[in-house]
């Protein structure tokens, strides 16, 4: 069976034992599964307790491969135009996981993106330092107050408005990397033809 899981056990405000399952094809395993879980016992770690609902299904996805993100990007996409996915308070609300978790999980992946790409007031992307800041402000003082310290945004409507913006642009949009070969130049029908040396007795 194919699968993973992140097994953590809290104390004293941290993280005090992890265990990781993996199971399946060595390739989804190294791509996909060793990276989405390991970020997961990270985040876990700096946040010193369970992470957020959306937070731990979501972000992790950001270490997997491009077509794991790609398909995560997709079902987002899809609950969006469907009108399944759910407000960002409510999204951040969580504690469990949702009737509809998969839409659910790919947003969270697509917020966690789109923070990943906010920049500080140098212009620099705060990655995921910023991300383990807005979760612990959020967990301690509300959403509304992470998403003004952390981001600058007014409150969690205001983020949410933004986000919106960025998944219509071209620049959100994920694709599958395309395989190695695709370019490579197709080689000519034919060798160019390379005329005879021409030697001193020839004539």
């Amino acid at each position: 069976m194919e699968g993973s899981s992140a097994r953590l056990e809290f104390g004293g405000g941290k993280l005090t034992r992890a265990w990781v399952d993996l199971s399946g094809p060595i390739e989804p395993v190294i791509d996909d599964q060793l990276p989405q879980e390991m970020t997961r016992v990270v985040l876990a770690e700096q946040f010193g307790a369970a992470l957020p609902w959306w937070a731990n299904e979501g972000v992790p996805l950001l270490a997997s491969s491009q077509r794991r993100q790609s398909q995560a990007d997709a079902r987002c996409r899809e609950g969006l135009n469907q009108g399944r996915a759910v407000r960002l308070r409510a999204l951040f609300a969580l504690t469990a996981a949702p009737r509809d978790a998969g839409v659910a999980g790919a947003q969270g992946h697509s917020v966690g993106r789109f923070l990943l790409l906010q920049a500080d007031a140098e212009g620099r992307c705060r990655h995921y330092a910023a991300i383990g800041d807005f979760l612990r402000l959020g967990a301690k003082s509300g959403w509304d107050s992470a998403a003004k310290e952390v981001y600058g945004f007014p409150d969690v409507p205001a983020l949410e408005a933004s986000w919106i913006k960025w998944m219509k642009s071209r620049e959100s949009d994920l694709r599958p990397a395309a395989p190695p070969y695709a370019a490579v130049e197709a080689l000519p029908p034919a060798p160019p033809t390379i005329p005879p040396v021409q030697t001193n007795g020839g004539k």
